[in-house]
């Protein structure tokens, strides 16, 4: 296993685990803010597994040259689940004279933010009505808001949202609106929209989940850790569990010693 990658991954999840014990004890307030302001229920996202198994594979010529999905634990809290795959097409040689062609290289994203209010506001911008301006275009799919910006000449990033849950980012290099329109068929998004309305919905507050992290061509590099939530009433408890064995193991030592003591050579 790659030490270094599993250390990174295992020091993000502490820090995500840390943000979890602060912001629970306020997870009552916040549920309610949020049910009012959204009207969804607040749910786990889906395990990165059953992301990927929706993604779509390389289309004909093309080469799948990474694919991983894993959790994120976010401060509401919330389980995020993201998807990520990239492709690769290498173009013929070009002919003597002519430009040498450029690779075209596409990166889609799938993330189930689980309706974590933290990512609400991304959600906004797919609503915004007017001028979208040169360089960005809107458009739906199949009830899907879409909006594609062209970043650089070379570069398009086109975005798609629905139900206020999943999030899909297809940034496209070296590719034509023709190529955005066959990668949103590879997408299949009237079977996504429709896999994304009966999508499974987790309690939001196991007593024990797994943070998974995958790798579909390296898989000896997976990794997955299983996480408990422990409320501030309930990390008090524990610390003064902890706190309490610790003296009755102090004392149990002193007095072993004092009886050996007693006891002389």
């Amino acid at each position: 296993m790659n030490q270094s990658l599993f250390s990174s991954f295992a020091t993000k999840c502490r820090v995500a685990f840390v943000w979890v014990l602060l912001f629970l004890a306020n997870a009552g307030l916040m549920n309610s803010l949020y049910s009012q302001s959204t009207k969804n229920k607040v749910v786990m996202g889906v395990p990165p597994a059953t992301l990927l198994e929706i993604m779509p594979k390389p289309p004909n010529g093309w080469k799948l040259i990474s694919s991983v999905g894993t959790n994120e634990i976010s401060a509401f809290p919330a389980l995020l689940t993201f998807a990520i795959r990239e492709y690769r097409f290498d173009p013929p040689p070009a002919q003597p004279g002519d430009p040498i062609p450029l690779p075209k290289i596409t990166k889609i994203t799938l993330l189930d933010t689980a309706y974590d209010p933290d990512r609400a506001f991304v959600f906004d911008s797919f609503h915004e009505t007017g001028p979208a301006g040169p360089n960005i275009k809107r458009f739906t799919v199949e009830g899907i808001p879409f909006v594609d910006q062209m970043v650089s000449a070379s570069l398009r990033i086109v975005s798609g949202a629905f139900d206020g849950r999943f999030i899909i980012t297809a940034t496209l290099e070296n590719q034509t609106k023709e190529d955005r329109d066959a990668w949103l068929a590879a997408l299949d998004v009237a079977s996504l929209t429709s896999w994304m309305k009966r999508a499974p919905q987790v309690p939001p507050t196991p007593d024990f989940f797994k943070v998974s992290r995958i790798d579909e061509l390296h898989p000896e590099t997976n990794q997955s850790l299983t996480v408990s939530y422990m409320t501030e009433a309930q990390r008090r408890i524990e610390e003064k569990k902890v706190q309490r064995d610790g003296e009755n193991e102090l004392a149990r030592r002193k007095a072993v010693m004092e009886s050996e003591s007693r006891k002389g050579p």
